[in-house]
C-alpha cells in the first residue's frame, strides 16, 4: 500500500487526496490513450474523423469528471442503481454495435486503447492503492452496477467486466483486420460473426437481465444468481438477432443462429456474479466462435 496516499472513508464516502502518484498515474493514462489512438491514425486504422469524434468526447468526459467528480458522494446510489443497471448495458452495446456496423477495425483499435489505459489504472489502483483522477468516477460507476462496495474490509479489486468486455471487442477487431488483409475471401463470414456476438451483448444479455429481474420466479439449480425466465429471454431475444444479422449479410442460416443461441445462453448462465471471467467476454466471444465456425462448416 503506499503510505503516500489518504482514502477516508465514511457512510459509502470517498476523499482523495491528490498527490504526486495520482497525478503520474492520470497522466500516463492520458498519454497512452492519446498516443495508441494516434499510432492507429498513423497506420491508417483510423481516419481523421475518427479521431476527431473521440478525442473530442474524450475532452468532454474528461471535463465533466473534473468538475463534477466530487459532487459524485451526494447522488443517491439506491435510487439511480437500478435504472444505471437497466440501461447502462443497453446503452454501452448500442454504441458498440454502431461502431461495429461502420468498422469493426476501428472499434477493436478503440477499445484496445481504452483496455490499455484501464490496466494503467488498475495496476495503480489495485496494486499500489493511488487514486488518480479517474478512480472515484469509476468507484461511483462500481456501486450503481453493484460492483464495488466502498465500506468492503476487502482489498481494491479490479473492474474485470469492463476489462473483459474492451478484451473481446479489441480481439474482434484484430481478427477482422487480420481477416481483411490475408483472408479476404472469407471476410464476410468474420464480419457476420462479430456483430452477431456484439448483438447477443447488446440485446441479449441487457435485455435479459431486465426479465430476470422483473420475471425471475425460477433460479437455475446451478446458478441461483441467475433466473431460468432471464436465460430463456437471452436465448430467444439472441437467436432472433442473429437470425436478422445474418438475413441482411445474405447468410441465413436458422440451424447456425440457433446453436450460436444456446452457446451462448448456456454461457451466460454459468458464469457466476463477481467472477473474475466475466460473461461479458465469454458470451460475446462464443457466439462469435460458433457463428464463424457454423457459418464455414454447414
Amino acid at each position: 500500500m503506499a503510505s503516500t496516499e489518504s482514502q477516508t472513508q465514511e457512510m459509502g464516502r470517498i476523499k482523495v487526496r491528490i498527490t504526486k502518484g495520482s497525478v503520474l498515474s492520470s497522466l500516463l493514462i492520458v498519454l497512452v490513450f492519446i498516443g495508441i489512438n494516434c499510432l492507429g491514425y498513423v497506420l491508417n486504422v483510423l481516419n481523421e474523423f475518427v479521431l476527431f469524434v473521440l478525442f473530442s468526447m474524450y475532452f468532454i468526459v474528461n471535463i465533466i469528471i473534473i468538475l463534477f467528480s466530487n459532487r459524485l458522494d451526494t447522488v443517491p446510489i439506491e435510487k439511480w442503481g437500478k435504472t444505471f443497471r437497466k440501461y447502462s448495458h443497453l446503452a454501452g452495446g448500442l454504441v458498440a454495435l454502431l461502431f461495429a456496423l461502420f468498422g469493426i477495425i476501428q472499434l477493436g483499435w478503440i477499445c484496445f486503447s481504452i483496455l490499455m489505459a484501464f490496466l494503467i489504472h488498475e495496476y495503480f489502483y489495485v496494486r499500489k492503492n493511488i487514486y488518480g483522477m479517474y478512480t472515484k468516477t469509476l468507484i461511483f460507476v462500481g456501486r450503481l452496477d453493484r460492483r464495488y462496495d466502498p465500506n468492503s474490509q476487502e482489498n481494491p479489486k479490479p473492474f474485470y467486466p469492463t476489462m473483459w468486455l474492451l478484451a473481446a471487442l479489441s480481439i474482434f477487431g484484430l481478427i477482422v483486420y487480420i481477416h481483411a488483409l490475408y483472408i479476404v475471401a472469407i471476410l464476410d463470414v468474420a464480419v457476420l460473426a462479430v456483430i452477431g456476438a456484439v448483438v447477443a451483448f447488446t440485446f441479449g444479455d441487457s435485455l435479459s437481465t431486465m426479465v430476470g429481474e422483473q420475471f425471475g420466479k425460477h433460479k437455475l439449480p446451478y446458478n441461483k444468481i441467475k433466473s431460468i425466465e432471464g436465460t430463456l429471454a437471452f436465448f430467444g431475444i439472441t437467436f432472433v438477432g442473429i437470425i436478422i444479422v445474418l438475413i441482411i449479410g445474405g447468410q441465413f442460416n436458422w440451424i447456425v443462429a440457433l446453436i450460436a443461441a444456446l452457446v451462448g445462453s448456456i454461457s451466460e448462465s454459468i458464469i457466476p456474479t463477481n467472477h473474475w471471467l466475466d460473461d461479458n467476454f465469454v458470451v460475446p466471444v462464443s457466439v462469435a466462435v460458433v457463428l464463424y465456425l457454423g457459418l464455414l462448416l454447414i
